[in-house]
């Protein structure tokens, strides 16, 4: 088994979803890595969620501040392991992504590392169906490549436009925190810029000199739209993001600029000579509404430029007075 000797917290952040929780949780505690423990951060103190967290190895914790971000942050500041782990509430990981993604951890010189998603279609009762959908498809030129720092070719589009991972399945080693404030509280669900809070973290991290990897074997099974409706929302929510994350890399991180710009010229011939591949069946968004989401994307940011983008550095803590029900012995093979 890998790295017997490094523990890690799977940190789960959620928000009134406690049908989603109850089949992320088992799989989760199912998972055969030899030390480990898991953090509930519910960003909406109901009930339901708390009573779904009521196993062994599990801590339930509250984040009265709105935003997956904050969530985030809450969970890493109360994590106890040499890892940090994070894992969306309606994801399912595979039996062997722990012991996956903390195989990478054996490697000193790696801070963080992501795992891969591949997309599920979900039911009525919340149950993932056999309609399996790659998150690589199409696939980008910077899948050939595992190892992202400073220096090495493209990092700086991988990281801010989703070619490292995201959210759903990365994992940070402990130390990082010393130096990385933690994730920006501006950014994330719950937030005026609603996505994006994952790359502008790997971006921070690299950014500080920290290496990460990409771990292909270290597999999360999450739920993608499946109406055209919900497809076509999505896309536009993608779009608004990507064009609030430029405005902000463009006026907080000048230095920067050339390599934005090298992303833009680059996204852009792709587009004119038809080399930007869609998906089977993916549904259209028009002009207009592109136009519109163009438009919206940067004033998103400008909208929430002054308010503090991070909490003060993370102190992390073995126990928490602020615990809200059990604080569970870390788990043990």
């Amino acid at each position: 088994m890998s790295n017997p000797h490094l523990s890690c917290t799977v940190v789960i952040c959620t928000r009134d979803r406690p049908m989603e929780l109850q089949r992320c949780l088992p799989a989760v505690l199912a998972q055969d890595y030899g030390s480990f423990d898991v953090v509930v951060v519910d960003n909406r103190p109901t009930r339901p969620v708390s009573e779904a967290c009521r196993l062994p190895g599990v801590t339930y914790l509250t984040e009265p501040v709105v935003g997956l971000s904050c969530a985030r942050n809450r969970g890493a500041r109360a994590a106890s392991g040499d890892v940090v782990v994070f894992t969306d509430d309606d994801a399912v990981p595979d039996a062997g992504w722990l012991t996956a993604l903390m195989r990478e951890f054996e490697d000193p010189s790696v801070h963080a590392v992501a795992g891969r998603i591949r997309y599920m279609a979900i039911d009525a009762e919340c149950n993932l169906t056999a309609d399996e959908r790659d998150a690589e498809d199409p696939p980008r030129p910077w899948r050939s490549w595992s190892r992202f720092e400073t220096g090495s070719g493209r990092w700086f589009e991988a990281a801010c436009f989703g070619g490292i991972g995201d959210g759903a399945n990365m994992a940070f080693r402990r130390k990082v925190f010393d130096s990385w404030p933690g994730f920006d509280e501006r950014i994330g669900r719950g937030r005026q810029l609603t996505g994006g809070e994952d790359h502008f973290a790997f971006f921070s991290i690299v950014s500080l000199g920290h290496r990460v990897v990409y771990a292909p074997a270290a597999v999360i099974r999450h739920p993608h739209p499946t109406t055209p409706e919900r497809e076509r929302a999505r896309k536009l929510e993608m779009i608004r993001d990507a064009l609030a994350m430029i405005a902000l890399l463009w006026v907080e991180h000048p230095a920067h600029r050339g390599d934005l710009l090298r992303f833009l010229v680059g996204a852009a011939l792709r587009r004119l000579t038809g080399r930007t591949r869609r998906h089977h069946g993916e549904a259209r968004v028009s002009a207009w509404e592109s136009c519109l989401a163009v438009i919206t994307g940067p004033s998103r940011y400008f909208s929430v430029r002054r308010a503090p983008a991070f909490p003060g550095r993370i102190r992390f803590q073995q126990t928490s007075p602020e615990i809200v029900g059990r604080k569970n012995s870390l788990r043990s093979a």
